[in-house]
């Protein structure tokens, strides 16, 4: 019953500002004639990469976490291996790419424009709600795993 949660939440909420909100902003260029074909694969690519991104977070929210990307059914334990031991927020990173994935499949500056809005909205959601519900639930090993990690760039 909690996997079925999980997805439907991650198909309704990041779905639709990841997926279906930028398909609708984009439709109109479907028809885009003058479209870099190169490009349309570097978007595919994009997608697959932010799908496989934010595939690997969801689960391990599931089963390292013991919770979710939910707000209502948070992780319980603090996920800081895989993907989180290059960058805090790999999921946004994930969405970030598919967005992306959007913009050069359909060469749309208006996927541009919003790709940046998505951005400062993912950056919000992380400054004023995340790390600070996050600093009061794990405290100390929390404020550890930010000194090491970065919130975004991935450390190589």
């Amino acid at each position: 019953m909690k996997a079925l949660r999980v997805v439907l939440f991650v198909l309704i909420v990041p779905g639709t500002i990841v997926f279906y909100l930028p398909l609708f902003l984009g439709s109109n260029a479907f028809q885009n004639q003058n479209a870099n074909q190169f490009m349309q694969y570097v978007g595919i690519l994009s997608w697959l990469i932010g799908g496989l991104v934010a595939t690997w977070c969801v689960m391990a929210f599931f089963t390292v976490g013991k919770g979710s990307p939910a707000p209502h059914d948070p992780p319980t334990v603090l996920v800081t291996s895989g993907l989180y031991r290059w960058t805090r927020n790999p999921m946004y990173v994930g969405g970030l790419f598919i967005v992306l994935g959007h913009y050069l499949f359909l060469q749309s500056w208006i996927l541009l424009a919003y790709l940046i809005v998505v951005f400062l909205l993912f950056h919000s959601i992380v400054i004023f709600y995340e790390e600070p519900h996050l600093r009061r639930q794990f405290g100390e090993a929390y404020e550890q795993y930010c000194q090491q990690v970065p919130r975004w760039l991935v450390r190589l």
